[in-house]
């Protein structure tokens, strides 16, 4: 259209895209019936988006729909707070109800009593699946032989507590044969479990554009571009050449010579502004999680 004007642009990974004024035009793999606007620096008890949906604002920064699952009231960033959903298989002690015929779009698994998005996380894995619950997670199928099929979660059965299947779509095709001796992993969709927990065994989702997010809630989640994020007073950028930032376990930014060379943190950005010996910033950086 000539002349249009383009507010926003979103991808999300279930084929949605943004536009002015919020809508959403969802693809082929999209929910129905989602729909409404959720300002960017709001929460909301209702469900707008698909959870990943993708924001990207005119200045680039990008933003991703997320949910809360604990509430969140400090200045440092939320983390992926759900693990493995379910491993089936041969290391899981359970086997594929049914094969896997080349074609397929969907596989039936075995759903075990403590399987859940979960996994000692934020509530306790109990083995129920709600319709759908797994939507915008991920499955990948591999053997013995290495063969190894991932593929985006687009739907599945319910099921109460306890050991059972459940069916479980998925977005394209597979393209290999499997049998019921096949291995399987599912990961739910990370944006669903999104808190703030201070360990060494998470990693960090991003920073809620709202501020403080409540339980259950709904909120835009930044993963890249420009932003602020507290750096308990280590005054960054003092060393020469200390430009690249990393994550501490309670979410907040560490220089690389608070670090180490030889700490594996989750790597979070470089520093933006202009620094020197005397002179050092609190965490004005450009964020790099997910662009």
């Amino acid at each position: 259209m000539k002349g249009a004007r383009l507010k926003h642009v979103g991808n999300s990974p279930m084929g949605g895209t943004l536009f002015e004024d919020g809508i959403l035009h969802v693809g082929k793999y999209g929910y129905r019936g989602l729909g409404g606007k959720h300002p960017l620096y709001t929460q909301s008890i209702t469900q707008r988006y698909a959870l990943g949906t993708r924001l990207i604002t005119p200045d680039g920064r990008v933003f991703r729909y997320a949910k809360c699952s604990a509430t969140r009231t400090t200045g440092f960033c939320m983390m992926f707070n759900g693990g493995l959903f379910a491993t089936v298989g041969v290391d899981g002690g359970a086997v594929l109800p049914v094969a896997i015929v080349a074609g397929d779009t969907s596989v039936t698994v075995t759903i075990a009593a403590t399987d859940g998005s979960n996994q000692g996380s934020y509530e306790a894995a109990d083995g129920a699946v709600a319709k759908n619950e797994l939507f915008g997670g991920y499955l990948v199928i591999y053997g013995a032989s290495n063969d190894r099929e991932n593929r985006m979660i687009i739907g599945n059965t319910a099921k109460d507590a306890g050991a059972g299947t459940i069916t479980i779509e998925v977005e394209e095709p597979f393209t290999e044969a499997h049998a019921v001796t096949i291995k399987v992993e599912i990961m739910a969709n990370p944006w669903a479990t999104l808190s703030m927990v201070a360990e060494d065994y998470i990693s960090v989702a991003g920073f809620p554009a709202c501020g403080n997010v409540t339980v259950n809630y709904y909120f835009w989640c930044q993963t890249w571009g420009p932003i602020r994020i507290s750096a308990q007073n280590y005054n960054l950028g003092e060393s020469a050449g200390e430009r690249n930032l990393w994550f501490g376990p309670d979410g907040s930014i560490r220089s690389s010579a608070i670090q180490g060379a030889t700490n594996c943190r989750q790597h979070a950005g470089f520093l933006i502004p202009r620094t020197s010996a005397s002179y050092g910033l609190s965490g004005w950086m450009m964020l790099q999680i997910c662009p």
